[in-house]
Formats: structure tokens, sequence, C-alpha cells
């Protein structure tokens, strides 16, 4: 079974034809972040953590409905979110570049 269309035989080389539509593109950001004030306030890592907890429940309960807010102790879930805000803001002030 042969065909009338030829097969070309000098294929383009691809690779050269991307580089010359590439573009490089750099970007180089720089940010100044300061440390929260009641970091360097709180006598202890755990009050620091319930600290967090409660501001984080407070900005929730601002959100919500007053019969959808959240009373009483804090939860472990909760008490795990201010650990990781704390952990984030630590992480932000000392490892930026």
């Amino acid at each position: 079974m042969t065909s009338d269309i030829p097969f070309p035989t000098d294929v383009p080389n691809c690779q050269e034809a991307l580089k010359e539509e590439r573009k490089q593109t750099s970007c180089a950001v720089g940010l100044s972040v300061e440390e929260l004030p009641i970091i360097s306030r709180v006598s202890s890592f755990r009050k620091l953590q319930r600290v967090l907890a409660w501001c984080l429940r407070f900005i929730s309960n601002a959100k919500l409905t007053s019969t959808e807010r959240k009373f009483g102790a804090l939860t472990t879930k909760e008490m795990e979110k201010g650990l990781v805000c704390c952990i984030k803001q630590v992480q932000s002030n000392k490892l930026c570049l």
C-alpha cells in the first residue's frame, strides 16, 4: 500500500525553534516581615499558643452570627491552629530571604 503523498525527508529541529520562542523572566522579591509584638511579651510557649488560639477564635467568631459563635474552653484543634500560626510567623520572620 503506497501513498501518493510524499513524506518529508528533512525534519526541522524543534528544540532550536523553541529556544527562539522562549523568554526568560527573573523576579526577585524581598519582604520585610515584622515579628508579632506578642511573641516577645508572653513568658512561655504554651501561653503564647493559647493567646494565639484565643485571637484566632475571636477572628472566627467575628465573622459568624451570634448563634454560630463558639464558646467555652479551647479545643485541641484550636490549640493546633494557634501553634501553626506561631510557627508560620516565626518562619516568615527568620527565614525571609
